[in-house]
């Protein structure tokens, strides 16, 4: 017989230092409870929530499901604790029930957690190490920080039933979106808004014919469609422009080169898609990287992208960065130029504000580092030699601050 704790209208404190414990299941009913900066309250089971108040400025920790059984919210405006999901076994602790809120959710123990309801946090999520089934819901962080996500190798995983993540963003802060599937195939989305708003991310693990998304059918300059996998990318609010970067691994995914989009009706070829390396700790197989500017905003739809090969003869465009800083601290050391390997016959000059010369290199790979010149912008005149023959011409200005 499971045994199961029933606290009626009363408050329960914990104070500092302190820690409580109930085993099996803890059903809140009415009750008000009180968790102090470094008090914990254990619950060895399941936690059933009815109704009541939660001041959490501590832990809560359960080895069981949390099932929400509530209309209002659970935890009070000034909580700032954590609920920790630290659960053993592969059948998963679940988080179930009507919608709910936590201040901070972490995971840690073993197994994947899952969730069975919309579940928002609105200041920080802790993977842990641990994948975040969230099913068909959405998976909400209300912190715009860029580090309100902790995923330690964790990841959220959105293929099951297509649930969402969606992330409230700032202008101009690079946000990670730890996307992964059931299986350790993991293959996050780094994006950045122009706007404050929200963006919306699904990882797909398996064919988007499966969808409806027809992979035979291509526009002019695109070979092929990756049938391993695809993403989903939306925004909301006042986001307009948005760059994003997936990245992707040559030898488990395939060798691709650009970024296609379904139409409604065929894949194209996203423009200006650039291709370059990625070293990435959570997955050693993630050597490259395709970066491009989403392609939303009619109707607020979601675009649906996918990795694409390039037929032959296909341009491939460059982006040169406009800055670097040789400064050893081991961060953008040199002059990089994501996708330039696609063109290893080329050719680079470096001329400083007085019309001379100050670097000159043919088949340039990448490791011009500025030795000798001091800080301030120099101009680059980088000619590339196409598959087909063609000779393009890329002229620009590039900043050096060590």
């Amino acid at each position: 017989m499971i045994r199961r704790y029933l606290i009626p209208v009363l408050v329960i404190a914990l104070w500092a230092g302190g820690r409580q414990y109930a085993r099996a299941q803890l059903v809140l009913n009415g009750a008000k409870i009180s968790i102090n900066q470094g008090a914990v309250l254990y619950v060895a089971g399941d936690v059933q929530y009815e109704s009541g108040s939660v001041q959490n400025k501590g832990k809560w920790l359960l080895t069981g499901g949390w099932h929400n059984n509530g209309s209002g919210e659970v935890f009070t405006e000034d909580s700032d604790g954590t609920v920790e999901l630290a659960g053993a076994g592969t059948a998963g602790q679940v988080v179930s029930g009507t919608p709910v809120t936590f201040p901070r959710l972490a995971l840690s123990g073993s197994g994947t957690k899952e969730l069975h309801t919309d579940v928002t946090i609105s200041r920080e999520l802790t993977l842990g190490g641990r994948s975040l089934d969230v099913g068909e819901h959405q998976l909400i962080i209300l912190n715009p920080a860029p580090g309100a996500i902790i995923s330690n190798n964790g990841s959220i995983i959105t293929s099951t039933s297509k649930g969402q993540l969606v992330r409230s963003v700032k202008a101009g802060d690079q946000y990670t979106f730890p996307l992964g599937a059931r299986g350790n195939r993991y293959r996050p989305v780094i994006c950045r808004a122009g706007k404050e708003g929200r963006i919306m991310a699904q990882f797909l693990s398996y064919d988007p014919d499966q969808d409806q998304y027809n992979r035979n059918a291509l526009e002019i300059g695109l070979s092929a469609v990756n049938s391993h996998f695809y993403h989903k990318i939306e925004k909301a609010g006042a986001v307009d422009e948005l760059t994003c970067t997936i990245p992707f691994g040559s030898q488990p995914d395939g060798d691709f080169e650009t970024i296609a989009r379904w139409n409604g009706s065929r894949w194209q070829k996203v423009p200006e898609t650039v291709i370059g390396s990625f070293t990435d700790p959570a997955d050693a197989s993630l050597n490259k990287s395709a970066s491009f500017t989403v392609p939303v905003g009619e109707n607020d739809h979601a675009a649906v992208l996918a990795l694409a090969s390039l037929s032959a003869g296909e341009t491939r465009t460059l982006r040169v960065p406009n800055v670097f800083t040789p400064n050893s601290d081991g961060v953008n050391e040199a002059f990089v130029i994501p996708g330039l390997e696609q063109y290893p016959e080329n050719e680079l000059r470096i001329i400083n504000r007085w019309g001379n010369t100050v670097y000159r290199e043919k088949n340039y790979t990448n490791k011009w580092k500025a030795e000798g010149l001091h800080d301030g912008t120099y101009f680059y005149w980088l000619q590339v030699t196409t598959p087909t023959g063609e000779r393009q011409v890329y002229k620009g200005w590039v900043t050096v601050v060590h």
